[in-house]
């Protein structure tokens, strides 16, 4: 059984996303795809992924992440804007696509980037989870950066899973904002 779940993350899984038309595929040039099998419910994942202030305590190559307008505090939820620095440009995200538990996509404008990132997450059964993320990005910059490093968003992205696998497997979700000292981060 677990040797089935560990091969569930090597599957070339499609999101079931509804893309905006100018990030369909044949049109995106820039993109990436990772997925984890995470050993934890997926709620617990989910209250992870969703509370973007607390990325840069595990996630590095996340910075300044300010939730301006979400219904529930401290949570990424539909709808919500908000702006973070990531592969060090600042970003403007909006999330189009929630389903909470399950899906969560957010369209980011940036200097000369923009860009569509989805999560979905996928329950195996009660204590696992399959993590998929998918991002494509059109932009000048976007162009540049990924023909200048053609696997830096693949690896920060596959950083980020592992983190919050690391995450979602060691520790309660966190209950708003936390201290990065506490879980031996930094």
């Amino acid at each position: 059984m677990k040797k089935k779940i560990e091969n569930l993350a090597s599957i070339n899984t499609r999101l079931n996303i509804n893309w905006p038309a100018s990030y369909e595929p044949k049109n995106r040039k820039v993109h990436v795809h990772n997925a984890i099998v995470i050993d934890a419910r997926r709620e617990v994942v989910w209250e992870w992924l969703v509370r973007a202030e607390c990325w840069p305590d595990w996630y590095s190559n996340s910075k300044n992440v300010v939730i301006i307008d979400s219904i529930e505090p401290h949570k990424l939820t539909s709808k919500c804007k908000f702006r973070w620095t990531t592969f060090g440009i600042n970003l403007q995200s909006f999330v189009d696509q929630y389903a909470k538990e399950k899906v969560i996509a957010w369209e980011a404008v940036g200097f000369l980037v923009h860009a569509y990132h989805a999560w979905e997450l996928e329950e195996i059964d009660e204590t696992h989870c399959l993590v998929i993320t998918e991002e494509r990005q059109y932009g000048i910059g976007a162009w540049i950066f990924h023909w200048v490093f053609p696997r830096r968003m693949w690896q920060k992205h596959h950083l980020w899973l592992t983190q919050l696998k690391k995450m979602a497997e060691s520790y309660p979700p966190p209950s708003k904002i936390i201290n990065s000292q506490k879980y031996g981060l930094k």
